[in-house]
């Protein structure tokens, strides 16, 4: 396995953390370009499947075939994901939901543990989000948005059109929306993607969790991160 082989694995299959060794969920690159050579270009999207299908729908079909319980938690639009799904019940006949399955049975492939951020109030982590937003948009999100959408990169179905912060322009460059609108969507859309990321890390139990509203100040968090970590190495968890 090369190089760019594993780090395309750790960061589709979450491999350093995720009980399934990188060798055990295999990728065949050569699928990956017979889509990429076969799907419309008017999709703007890097991956599909053989001729019988020409859009992103038809590809989701396939899968659903396979795979009902992938295909009902992946969105057609999200053609990567749709095409690893295929791909590895291709090659090992083995479905990506059953693959998800066996890694919830089996110890972590290596010792690791997690340092994750929370808030005790959310509403400060959702005031930091739309301060932030508002920020991108004071140094010139909406411009860089228009050069890309101008250019021909920003497609409706294409992976970058489809990211938190650029898709929500699309119905205001559209004329369907105005420039405000886009602003409170970016704000909701990254609240939901928080609350998400934060579910994705509480399953991990050996996740240790930092709550900054309740350390007070920046120090104060990082002397705490840095006790815990002391804390794990003394207790020789990490061998």
């Amino acid at each position: 396995m090369t190089v760019s082989e594993l780090l395309t694995l750790i960061a589709e299959e979450n491999v350093l953390l995720a009980p399934i060794a990188p060798q055990d969920v295999p990728v065949d690159y050569r699928f990956r370009r017979f889509c990429e050579q076969n799907l419309c270009g008017q999709y703007g999207v890097n991956y599909a499947c053989p001729p019988i299908c020409g859009t992103p729908e038809a590809l989701h079909a396939q899968l659903a075939e396979v795979d009902p319980e992938a295909a009902a938690a992946i969105h057609p639009n999200n053609v990567r994901r749709v095409v690893r799904a295929l791909e590895m019940y291709r090659l090992t006949g083995v479905t990506k939901t059953e693959w998800d399955k066996r890694s919830l049975v089996q110890d972590q492939a290596y010792d690791a543990r997690i340092l994750a951020l929370d808030y005790h109030d959310r509403t400060i982590l959702h005031r930091r989000i739309e301060m932030r937003v508002d920020q991108m948009m004071e140094m010139g999100l909406e411009a860089e948005v228009r050069a890309l959408y101008e250019a021909g990169l920003l497609k409706p179905k294409s992976i970058a059109g489809q990211a938190i912060g650029y898709k929500e322009f699309l119905p205001y460059l559209a004329g369907e929306c105005p420039l405000s609108a886009v602003a409170d969507e970016i704000k909701a859309a990254t609240r939901r993607y928080a609350r998400r990321q934060l579910t994705w890390f509480r399953r991990y139990e050996s996740g240790m969790w930092l709550y900054p509203d309740a350390d007070g100040d920046p120090d104060a968090l990082l002397k705490s991160a840095d006790e815990l970590v002391r804390e794990v190495l003394e207790s020789g968890y990490l061998k």
